[in-house]
C-alpha cells in the first residue's frame, strides 16, 4: 500500500483493499474521475493528479488475530505530499500550499486530541455515561485474507478503532468464519423467501422477539440480508458492540418492542402480506440483477387501548409497477389516498424499474449491498456521461 501511495497509483491502492467491501469499484473509478472532473470537482480526471507522495522510515507491527485477520500497527514513518500548483487539484493547493508532511507520532497526537476533544461534547450532551471515550495507544489498519491473499479492510479498521476508543471487548474473528449462514437457493429466492416469511407471521410474532430470526427456522430467510463476507464485520464485532448495548440496557430499558407496547397499555393483533414479481438479468462476475418489477404490500392491525376496550383499526395497502406506486393509508378511521411516481426522463438510464443485485457464496445466494450500491452508480455515471457526450457532439454539429 507504502508503495502504491508513493507511486500515486490509485487503482494499485484500491486493488490492495478487501474485494469483499470494494466490490467491482475499480471499474467504475475512471468514469467516476471522468464525472468529477466535468462537474469541475478535480482537476485532470485524477484524484491524485499534481501531488508526489512520499512514505519513508516505515516501522510496523503486526499481530496476528485470527488465521485470518491481522491487525498492522505504525510506530514510526513520515509522510511527505509536495504539490504542483499547475496540475493539482485547486483545493489541494489552498489546504496544503507547495507541500505537506507530517510523521507518525505527530498524526497519533492530532487524533488523541481529537478523541479527547469529542470526549467533553459528549459529556455536555449527557451521554457520557454512555460513551466514555479513550485515546488510542497507536495508529494501526486491519488486514483480512480472502481468496489466500492479505488485502486492507477499511471496515474492520474503523470497526476496531471504534473498539479501541469506547474499551469494549474485543471481537470474535471467528463469528464469520464458521460455517456461513445458509442464504437462497437461488437468485430468484432472495426475495421469494423473505415473501414466504413475511406472509407466514404475525404482529405480535414480531414484537415478542428480541429478533424477527427468534421465530423462523434455523434457515431463515432473513440469511440472504447476511452475505458472509461483506458483512464479516457487523458478526465479528457483535460481541463487542453488544456490551454497549447492555450498558443502554442496565438504564432500565425495555428488551423487546412488545414490553413497549405493553408499556403504553396497548395491544396489537395483525399482519403482513407481500407479493413481488421479479425478473432476472446478469450482473458483474457472475452476480445477478433482480429487477423488483411490481408488486404489493398490505398491512393491517387492530390496536386495542386496554384500559378503555377502545378498538383503532390500521391499514396500510401499498402497490407499485416499475416506478409508481399507489396504495392508501387508513389510521385512526381516517382514509388517505397516494401516489408516488417517479418519472423514467428523472430516473438515470433507460431503466424504468428499481433492482437489486445478488450474489452467490458457497453455493448460495445472498443479497450484495456493496454491487447493489455500484450498480446505481454505474447506471448514473453512464447515463451522465452519455448525455454529456451527447450535448459535446450537438455543440460542436451546432
Amino acid at each position: 500500500m507504502a508503495v502504491a501511495a508513493s507511486n500515486e497509483d490509485t487503482l494499485g491502492m484500491l486493488a490492495l483493499m478487501a474485494p469483499a467491501e470494494v466490490g467491482t469499484f475499480a471499474e467504475i473509478y475512471p468514469d467516476l474521475m471522468e464525472w468529477a472532473a466535468r462537474e469541475g470537482l478535480i482537476e485532470g480526471g485524477d484524484l491524485l493528479a499534481g501531488l508526489d507522495i512520499d512514505i519513508s522510515g516505515l516501522d510496523v507491527e503486526t499481530t496476528r488475530l485470527h488465521p485470518d485477520v491481522a491487525i498492522v500497527e505504525l510506530r514510526a514513518g513520515a509522510l511527505a505530499v509536495t504539490v504542483d500548483p499547475a496540475t493539482a487539484d485547486p483545493s489541494y493547493v489552498e489546504r496544503f500550499g507547495s507541500g505537506y508532511s507530517t510523521t507518525v507520532d505527530e498524526m497519533l497526537a492530532k487524533i488523541q486530541e481529537t478523541v479527547g476533544e469529542s470526549q467533553d461534547d459528549i459529556v455536555d450532551l449527557g451521554l457520557g455515561e454512555l460513551f466514555e471515550l479513550r485515546a488510542p495507544e497507536s495508529i494501526h489498519l486491519m488486514t483480512v485474507r480472502q481468496g489466500g491473499r492479505w488485502y486492507i479492510s477499511p471496515l474492520y479498521s474503523v470497526a476496531e478503532f471504534a473498539r479501541r476508543i469506547t474499551d469494549l471487548p474485543e471481537a470474535d474473528f471467528t463469528a464469520s468464519r464458521q460455517d456461513p449462514v445458509p442464504g437462497a437457493s437461488s437468485a430468484a429466492n432472495v426475495i421469494g423467501d423473505f415473501v414466504d416469511m413475511l406472509n407466514s407471521h404475525r404482529f405480535e410474532d414480531y414484537l415478542a422477539a428480541e429478533t424477527i430470526a427468534d421465530n423462523v427456522d434455523e434457515r431463515s430467510p432473513l440469511n440472504v440480508f447476511v452475505p458472509p463476507d461483506e458483512v464479516g464485520v457487523v458478526l465479528d464485532y457483535a460481541v463487542s458492540y453488544q456490551a454497549w448495548l447492555d450498558r443502554i440496557n442496565e438504564r432500565d430499558q425495555p428488551e423487546n418492542l412488545w414490553q413497549i407496547i405493553d408499556d403504553l397499555g396497548l395491544e396489537i393483533r395483525g399482519g403482513v402480506s407481500m407479493d413481488v414479481d421479479t425478473r432476472e438479468q446478469p450482473g458483474p462476475d457472475g452476480a445477478v440483477v433482480l429487477y423488483l418489477s411490481s408488486g404489493s404490500i398490505n398491512a393491517s392491525a387492530e390496536v386495542t387501548v386496554i384500559e378503555t376496550g377502545e378498538v383503532q383499526p390500521w391499514e396500510i395497502h401499498m402497490s407499485w409497477d416499475g416506478l409508481c406506486t399507489t396504495g392508501y393509508a387508513q389510521i385512526y378511521g381516517d382514509l388517505e389516498d397516494f401516489e408516488v411516481c417517479i418519472d423514467p426522463e428523472d430516473f438515470p438510464g433507460d431503466e424504468d424499474e428499481l433492482f437489486i443485485v445478488v450474489r452467490r457464496i458457497d453455493g448460495d445466494w445472498y443479497l450484495s449491498y456493496v454491487e447493489t450500491a455500484l450498480a446505481y452508480v454505474r447506471l448514473f455515471l453512464d447515463d451522465y456521461l452519455s448525455n454529456a457526450d451527447r450535448a459535446g457532439v450537438n455543440a460542436q454539429s451546432a
